[in-house]
């Protein structure tokens, strides 16, 4: 007795190209979108370390301004030092899952189909 998923297959062809471009087309998907993450990720911790040299000058600057300006030493530095703070949290918040596992979940799905296509009678 032939497998009814390779019945299918033999009957209707394209229907099996067409399940391999729906494959093709979630990876290319997937991938596209963590680029994207990888991106902003980068983006975001180059610009962190960018304002926390900034903030390193400029605290510098106001420890030697210090002696006529208390203020100065407090807030200066602590506008790109929070900035560089906030950047750093925010390229931590990812989307949950990425392309892999969602491939991998499909051809999950995809076998145990199968399976039960091939249980019955």
């Amino acid at each position: 007795m032939i497998h009814p998923a390779l019945q299918l297959a033999l009957r209707h062809p394209e229907l099996l190209a067409e399940h391999g471009s729906a494959y093709a087309a979630l990876l290319a998907a997937g991938l596209s979108q963590d680029g994207q993450r990888l991106r902003r990720q980068l983006l975001c911790q180059v610009t962190a370390l960018a304002l926390l040299a900034v903030g390193g000058v400029l605290a510098g600057v106001a420890v030697m301004l210090w002696s006529t300006q208390t203020w100065v030493w407090l807030l200066v530095p602590a506008v790109p030092l929070l900035g560089a703070g906030l950047l750093w949290l925010a390229q931590g918040r990812t989307a949950p899952g990425n392309t892999l596992t969602e491939l991998g979940r499909q051809l999950t799905l995809d076998a145990e189909w199968l399976r039960h296509a091939g249980q019955r009678p």
